[in-house]
């Protein structure tokens, strides 16, 4: 009982003072940098040598790498078919899951499309196969000159 007086109170703090708070916690991320820097890195080195560090867009064929912190030239996982267990962006999943058999058993059902940053900036993200149906009816049409 004492607990859920205390989260009430916590929150009602929370609710009148929201620039209190967000000064709070920026203290605190400057004063920790690592603690949450360091969880997520140690689950990233986990999966090196799983995921390979160097792979190919399967669409250009551009070299991507993994793990890297360049947007660039790293790797752009896609959601081939939108029924994947990992629905949420999958290098942030890879970042909150340590590697073990059953966390590979999830990521290996997935079967996600590796994309360098062009290609995943330019590819739909819904309704994929009616949007290629429209480029092909659009580049095959008989109105070119």
């Amino acid at each position: 009982m004492e607990r859920d007086k205390k989260k009430e109170s916590n929150a009602r703090y929370r609710e009148r003072h929201p620039d209190r708070v967000r000064e709070s916690w920026r203290k605190h991320r400057r004063n920790n940098p690592n603690r949450c820097n360091d969880y997520h890195l140690k689950n990233m080195k986990s999966w090196e040598g799983y995921i390979p560090e160097k792979m190919v867009c399967s669409i250009c064929g551009k070299e991507v790498s993994f793990n890297k912190r360049n947007p660039k030239d790293s790797v752009h996982w896609d959601h081939r078919t939108g029924c994947e267990v990992v629905t949420v962006k999958p290098t942030a999943w890879l970042m909150t899951h340590n590697r073990t058999p059953e966390n590979q058993k999830i990521w290996e059902s997935c079967n996600f499309g590796k994309l360098c940053s062009d290609c995943n900036k330019r590819l739909p993200t819904k309704d994929r196969k009616e949007w290629f149906l429209k480029v092909e009816k659009y580049i095959l049409s008989k109105d070119i000159c």
